[in-house]
């Protein structure tokens, strides 16, 4: 899934609540929430990826519990963020999500 959140803490508390009722698995997220250049709103138990220190304006966030991921910083930065994920024994580099 691909969501625009618009720095808005409501899109935010949305998603949140599409999350728990679907099973979206890896979502690829464009300006999202930030406080003091920390992506928030966000649920503990879901792993989120960013560039930390920076206003990310990109994140990938994994809710899928078997899906292994590694953020990969040569390739991301606040405005893109890449990751390459690993399930079932086989490697897929999720491609880049953007701000634009």
């Amino acid at each position: 899934m691909q969501i625009n959140l618009q720095h808005s803490k409501v899109e935010t508390a949305n998603l949140m609540q599409i999350t728990e009722e679907e099973s979206t698995g890896i979502l690829c997220i464009r300006e999202p929430y930030t406080i003091q250049n920390k992506v928030v709103g966000i649920r503990n138990k879901y792993k989120t990826y960013t560039i930390p220190g920076t206003r990310s304006r990109a994140a990938i966030m994994v809710t899928n519990k078997h899906v292994d991921t590694l953020l990969s910083k040569q390739h991301s930065d606040a405005d893109a963020v890449a990751a390459e994920i690993t399930a079932d024994r086989k490697k897929l580099y999720w491609p880049i999500c953007t701000s634009t």
